[in-house]
This record gives structure tokens, sequence and C-alpha cells, in this order.
């Protein structure tokens, strides 16, 4: 073989060599840019929709405290003097005149309201009304501080029966705190609102929650409310079908969600960040046709650890 042709062949090679190396360079940096878009729409839609929702709990609040015997009944039974008695019949007075109240905020994907008395502890929960008289500042940091600082507070906390993110505002009567109001936005209004979103269009969702956290404060009644993630066996997921969910108006998680999550679990990068509490955000492919564009996000509690992870996964057609 002629030298000119060896070299000739050896130049070629190496700008083939070179193209896909630029090739592989410019799909690279396109799927980067394509996953920090992913993780910055999440944490935008996160904000979005609780600061929204936060809105809404304020007027509803503003609403409720409208009804001039409202007020008067939880400053009574923030009297250290009210007997157990009248702390009952206060108790069911505020549930059977407020209840319709409590079911309009269900249909806007609030779950839980309760209200919570100066010394910390419950005086109602309209969604378990039969959870009542528990010191709940211990497990809710949150309240405690909205008690001890008198400002309204916001934040994502585990609770005694569901998970959420949480409005707190006090109360005041006559010049004097007699308690909190606490509401707390569903997770399925967050998807929902994902859902909806024009920001997050054909994106599917979901939160995660860290077992251990939030069995340290779930009542056992609750846990069977949520089962172990596909993504991480040391988070749970609520159970979609469980009867004893309170709101079941959202379609279910479509199955090439577990498939990713099994990627995910598989994957030590994504399991060494969630230990870590650090975001992430990845490309996966279920076959050769289906790839996804997936951005986890930690969601940081009230004590400011990562008590969850907000999980965004779309279709992507970078690596096709």
């Amino acid at each position: 073989m002629k030298l000119p042709l060896i070299i000739a062949i050896i130049l070629f090679g190496i700008a083939e060599l070179l193209f896909g190396w630029w090739l592989w360079s410019e799909v690279r940096t396109t799927t980067q840019r394509s996953l920090l878009f992913h993780q910055t729409e999440l944490k935008t839609g996160f904000r979005s929709v609780v600061d929204s929702h936060g809105k809404l709990v304020e007027t509803s609040l503003h609403y409720l405290l409208q009804k001039k015997q409202l007020l008067p009944m939880i400053a009574e039974a923030a009297d250290p003097d009210t007997v157990e008695a009248s702390l009952r019949r206060i108790r069911g007075r505020l549930y059977r005149t407020r209840y319709s109240d409590y079911k309009n905020l269900l249909e806007q994907d609030i779950r839980v309201l309760q209200f919570v008395m100066p010394d910390g502890r419950s005086l109602l929960r309209f969604n378990r009304p039969d959870l009542y008289d528990y010191p709940i500042t211990k497990d809710r940091p949150l309240i405690a501080e909205v008690l001890e600082s008198g400002k309204p507070g916001a934040a994502f906390e585990n609770g005694r029966v569901y998970p959420g993110f949480r409005y707190v505002f006090p109360l005041h009567f006559a010049g004097r705190l007699v308690g909190v109001a606490d509401f707390s936005l569903s997770y399925d209004g967050i998807r929902r609102s994902f859902a909806e979103s024009k920001q997050v269009t054909g994106s599917v969702s979901q939160i995660v929650l860290r077992r251990d956290l939030l069995e340290a404060v779930t009542h056992p009644s609750a846990k069977s409310l949520f089962r172990t993630s596909a993504i991480n066996p040391d988070y749970v997921v609520e159970e979609e079908g469980s009867p004893l969910k309170d709101i079941l108006r959202l379609e279910p998680l479509p199955d090439w969600v577990d498939s990713l999550d099994k990627l995910l679990q598989a994957s030590a990068d994504v399991q060494q960040a969630m230990s870590e509490g650090r975001q992430y955000s990845v490309t996966e492919c279920t076959s050769q046709a289906q790839c996804y564009s997936i951005a986890l996000n930690p969601v940081l509690d009230s004590s400011k650890r990562a008590a969850a992870y907000m999980e965004i996964s779309s279709f992507s057609n970078q690596l096709l």
C-alpha cells in the first residue's frame, strides 16, 4: 500500500474520531443543559405551588376569623382554668360549625386544618377529630416556633397523620395569643398543580418521604397510608389506593415511573446524592426508544433536614 494512501486512511480515521468526539460532546452538553433546565423548572414550580396555596390559606383563614364565635371559643379553650368537660363541648361545637369550611379546603387540596392551644396541645384536627390533646409541638417544630414568636411560618413537616407543606398562623384574641391555626397542602395538590402547570407540561411528579423521619412522628394508624418507594428503600410514597386516603382525585402514576425508579435505585450516584440530601438530575432509558430526564430536588423540613424529595420525570429526545 502506497504511503499517501496510508496517510489518507490515518487522517480519515482521525477525522472520524474527532467528529465522533465532537458529536458526543454536543449531545452531552445538550443533555446537561436540558437537565439543568429541568432542575431549575422543578425548583421554580415547587416554590410557585406552595406560594400560591399559601395565599389561598391566608385568605381562607381571614374568612374563618370573620365567624364571630370562632376566636372566643378557641380563647376559652386556651384558658388554663377550662375543665375537660368544657374542652369537649368546645371541640364538638368547633367541629360541627366549621366542618363545612374544612370540606371547602379539601377541595383546594388543603388536607389538614388544626387548632393548637398555647401550651402546644392539639385542640382539634378536622381530618382526625379523634386525635386531640396531644403535645404536638414536640413533633412539629414549626408550631412551636410560631407559638413562641407570634409570627406566621411555613415549611415542610411530617405529622401525626399526614406529611405536607405546612402553613401556621398565630391566633390572637383580646390582646393575647390563644393558639395557632395549622394548615397543610397535600402532595396530591402539589402533583396536580405541576401537572396543570404550563411550565412542566408532559411531566410526571411524585414526592418520596424519608422513612425514619416520617415514622418517628406518624401515628400507628396512619402507617398503612405509605409504601416503600422503588427509588430507595429508605424512602416511602403515599399508597395511591389506600381506603384511608382522603383525596383520591389524581390519576395514578404511569407504569414507566416505577421502571425509572428501579433504575435510579441501581445507580450508586443517585443513592449517594439522596443519602447526602443533594439535588440530582440524570437521563435514564427504559428502552432504546424511551428515554427520560429526571430531576430530584430535596425538600427541607423546618429543621433544615432533607426530609423528602420532589421527583419530576419527562420524556427526553436528547439521546435519540
